[in-house]
């Protein structure tokens, strides 16, 4: 997982995520069971500008309003490229431009493509690619559920234990759907390809395991209450997990609340750490505007799972309080994602550097993936591992939910 989340990105996702922010009045129930389709909006954090097209296992088409091409697998590629705001395609010394594209794989094919910066890519279903203020292609996946869970089981989770595997598919279906009920009718997609929502790296051809993973879970969801959850999740806990409340802005959810894991994650490369940085430095990423100087950095409060919440940044005549999670971005965007990697740490002052010991990564809700693997390894059973982490719960297949869609367990 990556944590490298724009600042106002994360704080909309989280004011949703809580009903903190008006959406649609019918949210609750927007989304109808049964459904078969996601469309993902790929690429939002690489601007799109040339893409390189292959048919695999099969073929793909390519159409536009007015034209329409093939390519089979060991045929030659085409280029679609962002050329004065039209989206050219070139094959074989064939130009044509067009402001949408459409592109479809057959059967059991995949679209296989090149983008500039994220490398090789295979999906299922079709891509919409549009232009996006003249500036970069809009690439949107039409893909089914399943499979879109089982990428997003090996885009998440790197493991080949059976079991844990099982595991984020079942929270990755139960997350996406709970996401993609927040969003309105209206919208082009429903999710985002990274971690604003998951990371969905398209099918992963040459890792079988994931989509066995989906295809053993198919259609089961987390329920509370007979209400969907939000089944978040994070990479390393460090011996405990802590509820929502503590972190993100909203009221306790019944579901989240912090487990002691009795080492299940020791195998993590996360599951002790130290980051050490330059107190200029930090000073300096973290002062207010109104600070001329500032004289030092403590802890000012912390939860009751000892993970760190507050943090006080002092000058010669005031004081600035920080969250810990702002701390923690700003941190991160400076010095890369595996710098302050927790909450749950301690600070010293050495000569001119901040010393943080801590432990786990990420936010430390929900359930802990290698505390997963631990727990898969020692014979737990899927089910019995989602209900350790996610308090209270049934898990059910939710195409046969009665009604017309889900409500969420949120408050």
């Amino acid at each position: 997982m990556k944590y490298s989340v724009p600042k106002v990105c994360l704080l909309i996702l989280i004011l949703k995520l809580f009903g903190m922010v008006e959406i649609a009045t019918a949210s609750d129930k927007r989304l109808a069971t049964g459904m078969e389709n996601i469309r993902v909006l790929l690429f939002d954090q690489h601007p799109t500008n040339t893409l390189l097209f292959f048919g695999y296992n099969g073929s793909i088409s390519l159409q536009s309003q007015n034209f329409q091409s093939s390519i089979a697998q060991g045929e030659t590629g085409a280029r679609i490229s962002l050329q004065n705001g039209m989206i050219v395609y070139e094959r074989n010394g064939l130009r044509h431009a067009s402001k949408e594209w459409l592109i479809s794989a057959q059967d059991t094919s995949f679209i296989r493509l090149l983008h500039e910066q994220a490398g090789w890519r295979y999906y299922k279903g079709e891509l919409r690619l549009t232009v996006e203020n003249n500036r970069k292609i809009r690439v949107i996946n039409r893909v089914g559920l399943e499979d879109y869970v089982a990428s997003v089981v090996g885009s998440e989770m790197n493991f080949d234990n059976d079991e844990a595997l099982k595991v984020q598919a079942v929270i990755a279906r139960t997350y996406a759907l709970w996401n993609i009920s927040l969003f309105h009718e209206e919208e082009e997609y429903e999710l985002n390809d990274h971690i604003l929502n998951q990371v969905y790296m398209g099918e992963l051809v040459f890792k079988p395991q994931y989509r066995k993973a989906a295809e053993a879970t198919r259609g089961e969801v987390i329920m509370w209450s007979n209400k969907l959850i939000m089944a978040v999740y994070h990479s390393t806990c460090g011996g405990r997990t802590t509820s929502n409340e503590n972190v993100w802005i909203g009221n306790a959810l019944p579901y989240l609340i912090g487990v002691e894991d009795n080492g299940a994650c020791s195998a993590s490369p996360h599951r002790n750490w130290e980051y050490t940085i330059n107190r200029n430095t930090l000073y300096n990423l973290l002062r207010p505007e109104r600070f001329d100087t500032v004289t030092g950095l403590e802890i000012k409060h912390r939860d009751s799972f000892d993970r760190v919440t507050l943090l006080a940044l002092n000058s010669r005549n005031a004081s600035h309080e920080i969250t810990v999670n702002n701390l923690r971005l700003l941190i991160n965007r400076h010095s890369g994602p595996l710098s302050l990697r927790s909450s749950y740490f301690t600070m010293e002052k050495s000569g001119d550097n901040y010393i943080f010991t801590g432990k786990g990564l990420g936010h430390g809700v929900g359930l802990c993936q290698w505390g997963a693997l631990g727990l898969a390894e020692s014979g737990w059973h899927y089910h019995d591992i989602l209900r350790f982490y996610y308090k209270g719960v049934d898990i059910q297949d939710y195409s046969q939910l009665q009604g017309d869609g889900f409500r969420l367990a949120r408050f």
